[in-house]
C-alpha cells in the first residue's frame, strides 16, 4: 500500500534478518539503485546493528521529494559484508487540492431565511481523498477558517466528493 504524503517527514521502517550472521547496516534509496552501500543510511530502532533480526528506522524529508510516485528502495547488509536483495515500498507526494465544480445555490435565492450551497470537490491524479470543505463569503479568510461543509454521502473519503452546507441568508432591504 501506497504512503500518500505533502510535506514533512515519512517513517520508513523494516526488519531486517540474517540467519547465518548478524545485520551490520541498512540503507534507502529513491528510484533508481545506486548500488549497495551508495544509499542513505537507515538505524537499528534499538541504536546498535548486531543482531541477527534488526528493526529498521528512518526518516525522509517528503518535502524534498517533487510530486508523483516514488519507489523507495531499502536494503540491510551483514558482519560478511554480505548485501540482501532490496525490498520496495511506495511513497506518494501530493501537494495538489482537490478541485471545486458545480458550485450552486438551492433553492435560487429569495427572501428565504436559509438555502443550501453545494458543489463537487475533486481531488487530482494521484488521487487522495477528500477530507473536508469549507465555504465562505467575502474575501477568503484562509484554509481551515471557513464554515465547515459535510460530504454529501454522509463521509469524507472519496476522490470526488459532493459536499452541501445550510447558509442562512439575509434578506436584501
Amino acid at each position: 500500500t501506497a504512503s500518500r504524503v505533502s510535506s514533512g517527514p515519512v517513517a520508513l521502517a523494516a526488519t531486517a534478518t540474517d540467519v547465518l550472521s548478524t545485520v551490520a547496516a541498512a540503507e534507502w534509496f529513491d528510484g533508481a539503485d545506486p548500488g549497495a552501500g551508495s544509499g542513505m543510511p537507515i538505524a537499528a530502532a534499538d541504536g546498535a546493528f548486531g543482531q541477527g533480526t534488526e528493526a529498521l528506522s528512518a526518516s525522509l524529508d517528503a518535502s524534498a521529494l517533487a510530486p508523483g510516485t516514488h519507489t523507495i528502495g531499502i536494503r540491510a547488509r551483514d558482519a560478511l559484508g554480505n548485501w540482501g536483495v532490496v525490498a520496495t515500498t511506495i511513497v506518494v507526494v501530493d501537494r495538489a487540492g482537490p478541485a471545486v465544480g458545480a458550485a450552486q445555490v438551492a433553492p435560487t435565492p429569495t427572501a428565504l431565511p436559509s438555502v443550501t450551497v453545494s458543489a463537487t470537490a475533486t481531488d487530482p491524479a494521484p488521487a487522495t481523498a477528500v477530507a473536508g470543505a469549507e465555504w465562505f463569503e467575502g474575501s477568503d479568510p484562509g484554509a481551515g477558517n471557513g464554515t465547515a461543509m459535510a460530504a454529501a454521502d454522509g463521509a469524507f473519503g472519496s476522490a470526488s466528493e459532493g459536499v452541501t452546507a445550510p447558509v442562512t441568508t439575509t434578506p436584501i432591504a
